[in-house]
């Protein structure tokens, strides 16, 4: 991330909603992935202040915090292959909007996981680039 940013990045147990601007919940413990995928975000829309929320080690105990940060999201990201399945249940409640979407590892998440959340039309993507020519479609920018 650059040392200027309009980016917040909210872990436990901060309670935090912004008067303005994107409210993300990563789901799915990686550190690495949760910058790149602020980055990515922040490449698509640049002038948008956005929060993240996210855990940033793996814990059981979190999870009512985690499902409120989720629930006042106007995005929800949830990385496959690192979230526990406590997550994916949290995710998988909000299964038919929106604002869920999945990032999956080809190399190591199942193939027939990723069948089903196609056959569900969940948003799925593979890579950074996807998820660009995705969101600008979604918004309206292609």
């Amino acid at each position: 991330m650059p040392d200027e940013s309009l980016h917040y990045f909210i872990t436990p147990p901060t309670m935090f909603l912004p008067a303005d601007g994107l409210r993300v919940s990563v789901i799915g413990v990686d550190n690495d992935w949760t910058d790149q995928l602020g980055d990515v975000l922040e490449t698509t829309m640049p002038n948008m202040p956005m929060t993240f929320y996210h855990l940033d080690e793996i814990t059981m105990d979190q999870w009512q915090w985690l499902y409120h940060m989720a629930e006042s999201s106007n995005l929800i990201m949830v990385n496959v292959a690192k979230a526990t399945l406590l997550e994916i249940t949290i995710a998988m409640s909000y299964i038919g909007e929106n604002k869920l979407w999945f990032y999956i590892d080809t190399d190591q998440v199942d193939i027939n996981l990723v069948m089903l959340l196609n056959t569900m039309n969940a948003n799925v993507f593979t890579s950074s680039e996807q998820l660009v020519s995705m969101l600008r479609a979604f918004i309206g920018n292609e």
